[in-house]
């Protein structure tokens, strides 16, 4: 596990770490699952605090914060631009015909698997998001039902990570799945009565069940957000082009999200005229623009170990951030059943990362035992040389490779 070297290596420190390649180790990826957590937190925050505004409504705002993606992509390229012609001369260096072009690598990413998964994602983080504001709207007071729904994602995608990958949960680790569960239940329940007390109205069996149809949507879209980071950091693509390919999928429902509030009328109730109260609503969705492809750059990467579960149970968390972080804008404590499900939902958390580590680091050790006696018993058998301690002395260096011209 390194950055990439040679002379297509990308030029700022940020970039660099995005076009490392290999296989993470655990403790890094779950690092980087943390940090996805409380950027995705804070941006769920500050969408909480744009549903404040009183000219706030949904598919204009979401349509602003999924098109900004397409400025970030800008940027991006810029950078990676940038770092393409910071390569020596063709006088100095040869390059293999292997690198190929910016061009040709999206060409080429595009049409591949990873890349398609990618853009895919990006797609099912925007309906994810309609369906759970939609969900929460619809059903205010059954919020801590309807999130439980919507988090049993984790639990669908332990599943698939069961069965597609071979990854497999012990029953301590499945006790820590359903405790986040738990928790997630009971920090949304409190957050529901906040919000029907806030409201003052009650709940019809209809709108009920229409908020349950809105939350089954909403797991099953983020399950293929999972899904997808999954199958593009597998397929070993680039973390930094496939940032940029799920960034361009979510701005193309962005374009969707405006055209349909430019119909319906709420694009010019909600946006317009400029005025103090519509610049919040102009402005703040680029911060959380910014704060989720920074969260998606970070995931894509984390699931370069093949320990995806763990890193979808880690981001089943956003809710304890969300709540902190609401804790501190109005500068008081959360109600006790938050409290509880925060401390059960931390618990979970470190449970599973914990006990998914040292799993991990049992696997890795009774692995290196085999290989250890495999060789032994072909060396009983006459098949190879004993296993010494000693390091075997270095090889001559190859000549392959660049070419220097003088």
């Amino acid at each position: 596990y390194s950055p990439r070297a040679g002379p297509s290596a990308p030029p700022s420190c940020l970039l660099r770490v995005l076009a490392m390649t290999g296989a993470l180790p655990l403790p890094l990826a779950a690092a980087l699952a943390f940090l996805a957590t409380l950027s995705f937190g804070l941006a769920a925050f500050v969408l909480e605090l744009l549903g404040e505004n009183s000219k706030f409504q949904s598919a204009p705002v979401m349509g602003l914060v999924f098109i900004y993606n397409g400025p970030i992509v800008v940027v991006l390229l810029l950078c990676m631009c940038c770092g393409a012609r910071q390569r020596p001369a063709a006088s100095e260096v040869k390059i293999p015909a292997a690198r190929m072009s910016l061009r040709s690598t999206f060409a080429v990413a595009a049409r591949s698997v990873g890349g398609i998964s990618a853009v895919a994602g990006g797609l099912s983080v925007g309906a994810a998001l309609l369906f759970q504001t939609m969900a929460f709207k619809t059903a205010p007071s059954d919020a801590g039902p309807l999130q439980s729904i919507i988090a049993a994602d984790v639990v669908l995608f332990a599943v698939y990570a069961r069965i597609a990958h071979g990854e497999h949960i012990n029953w301590k680790q499945s006790i820590a799945t359903m405790l986040l569960l738990v928790g997630i239940v009971c920090i949304s329940m409190a957050g529901g009565e906040d919000r029907v007390q806030a409201a003052g109205t009650q709940v019809s069996f209809s709108q009920r069940l229409l908020g349950i149809v809105w939350s089954v949507c909403a797991m099953l879209s983020f399950f293929v957000s999972n899904v997808t980071s999954q199958i593009t950091a597998s397929r070993g693509m680039d973390t930094l082009v496939a940032t940029i390919l799920r960034a361009l999928g979510t701005c193309a429902a962005g374009v969707g999200f405006l055209l349909y509030s430019y119909l319906a009328g709420s694009f010019r109730s909600t946006l317009l005229p400029l005025d103090e109260g519509s610049m919040t609503l102009w402005l703040l969705p680029f911060l959380v623009t910014a704060l989720q492809l920074a969260g998606v750059a970070a995931v894509t990467h984390a699931f370069r170990n093949p320990n995806s579960a763990v890193i979808v149970v880690i981001l089943g968390s956003i809710s304890v951030v969300v709540l902190l972080l609401t804790a501190v804008h109005e500068r008081r404590l959360p109600a006790a059943l938050s409290m509880f499900g925060m401390a059960i939902s931390l618990l979970a958390v470190a449970s599973f990362t914990l006990l998914r580590t040292a799993v991990a680091e049992e696997s890795c050790a009774t692995s290196e035992e085999d290989t250890v006696s495999q060789e032994v018993s072909a060396a009983e058998r006459g098949d190879g040389a004993p296993p010494s301690a000693e390091p075997s002395p270095p090889e001559a260096p190859s000549l392959e490779g660049f070419v220097v011209c003088v």
